[in-house]
């Protein structure tokens, strides 16, 4: 699946194969408990109301589960991920990858059902460029209720970063070491909020945002 999935990437005539791939599992199998469940059940529910609409019949159940997945991946996923991230048919810039970060650090402060948040990936290797996307984990704090309240943000914020043409990642993490495990167990991590210190317990080096930045644009001297 690896060396397919290099070779796509490779060559740019074949990339449009990724939005299929994108549309097929729409990140449910990298999903926390949470999340997963919550994106099987809305296509499910999605797919029964157009079915409901439609009238039973083995065509419209096939018909009704394509909707019913699209509207799923056209709410619940950045497709500006795909598009300048993964594709590579559009670009961004570093500014403009950093300037919505610090917007989303000042989203994310006062939130009552974080625990922490941070960013991980080309942010903390110094190698953003034009096709990088913003990778943030968003570790929320146990109960039903925060976990409605960690889907509901991650929705917005695809979307508002969608709006924006912000290729961002976001994963709502059920626990600290999930998201270590998410982050690849990095050493080095991009702190966005931790207003109870927490993040030392997990990684042992941490870099603010304004750090990050300075890191990135001296790599692209």
């Amino acid at each position: 699946m690896n060396k397919l999935k290099q070779f796509i990437l490779e060559n740019k005539s074949f990339r449009w194969l990724l939005l299929i791939t994108n549309w097929a599992y729409q990140g449910i199998p990298q999903a926390d408990t949470s999340e997963k469940i919550y994106k099987i059940l809305f296509s499910v529910f999605a797919t029964s109301f157009v079915l409901l609409i439609l009238g039973f019949s083995i065509a419209n159940l096939v018909l009704a589960g394509f909707i019913g997945h699209t509207f799923n991946w056209l709410i619940n996923c950045n497709i500006s991920v795909i598009l300048i991230h993964r594709m590579k048919y559009f670009t961004t810039t570093k500014d403009a990858l950093f300037n919505y970060l610090f917007s989303i650090q000042n989203r994310l402060k006062g939130k009552d059902w974080i625990l922490f948040s941070v960013s991980s990936g080309g942010i903390i290797r110094g190698s953003m460029n034009k096709h990088s996307d913003i990778d943030i984990n968003v570790v929320r704090k146990p109960g039903f209720i925060n976990a409605l309240k960690g889907l509901a943000y991650a929705v917005i914020e695809r979307k508002r970063a969608d709006l924006y043409g912000i290729p961002l990642d976001v994963i709502i993490s059920d626990s600290p070491e999930d998201c270590q495990k998410k982050t690849d167990f990095t050493d080095n991590i991009v702190v966005l909020e931790d207003r109870q210190n927490l993040v030392q317990n997990f990684y042992t080096k941490k870099l603010t945002l304004s750090n990050a930045k300075e890191l990135n644009n001296q790599a692209g001297k």
